[in-house]
């Protein structure tokens, strides 16, 4: 459990990078759909946002992992806040 809680703590201490301008507007976009699916090409980019900004190697989540997915979603949520209160 130790373990699981450091993770999470260093998850969120490497996020002090910015979101940038073209991730931005995909963001927006993205977070205004309505739908309740993700196509692999969001998933794609989801992940490839993530590992830039969490610092991490590229992967993309298997589509079964529902909790993974909405974990990176919410990460990028905290970035994309960060940049529009700032």
């Amino acid at each position: 459990m130790w373990l699981r809680a450091k993770t999470r703590q260093t998850r969120q201490l490497n996020n002090k990078k910015k979101m940038t301008d073209k991730d931005y507007k995909f963001w927006t976009k993205f977070r205004g759909n309505t739908s309740t699916r993700i196509t692999y090409e969001e998933l794609k980019r989801i992940a490839q946002m993530h590992s830039e900004y969490y610092k991490h190697t590229f992967f993309i989540p298997c589509s079964c992992n529902k909790k993974k997915i909405q974990r990176f979603i919410d990460d990028l949520n905290k970035v994309y806040e960060s940049r529009e209160n700032a």
